[in-house]
């Protein structure tokens, strides 16, 4: 999601010289993230260890980093889901010329919850690294 951010605020090196065309980009960056963050629950259920499906909706019996690590991450992933549909619709109706803001209320929150994820996963990673690293 941080690379989809910079090209829409940046021009790359000159390689993306209108607005539309950093959109666009952005748009797909963050459909990749979307698909990575799924292949990533997808792995965590399949992987060696099998984790239970109740162990990753609450760990019972966990430490407390465990059940923050459990939490951050529901919600950044729900956080991801919900804005790449918020985003997709967002496209949509820029793509037939109308005005986002008036045909979809909200819709410059979009930028901001799209932050706040993004801030979510960055702090779950870190809690499972550290859980991994550290045992905490």
């Amino acid at each position: 999601m941080t690379n989809a951010l910079i090209s829409y605020r940046t021009d790359l090196c000159g390689l993306l010289s209108t607005r539309g065309s950093r959109r666009g980009i952005h748009g797909l960056l963050n459909l990749l993230a979307l698909v990575f963050a799924l292949v990533g629950v997808a792995l965590m259920y399949s992987s060696e260890g099998g984790i239970k499906l109740t162990d990753s909706l609450w760990p019972v019996g966990g430490s407390n980093a465990a059940k923050a690590h459990v939490a951050i991450g529901w919600i950044a992933l729900i956080g991801v889901l919900l804005t790449s549909m918020f985003g997709i619709l967002k496209l949509a109706i820029k793509s037939t010329g109308a005005n986002d803001n008036a045909a979809l209320p909200g819709a410059f929150l979009h930028g901001y919850v799209g932050q706040a994820v993004w801030f979510l996963g960055m702090t779950n990673i870190c809690i499972g690294a550290s859980e991994q690293l550290w045992g905490l």
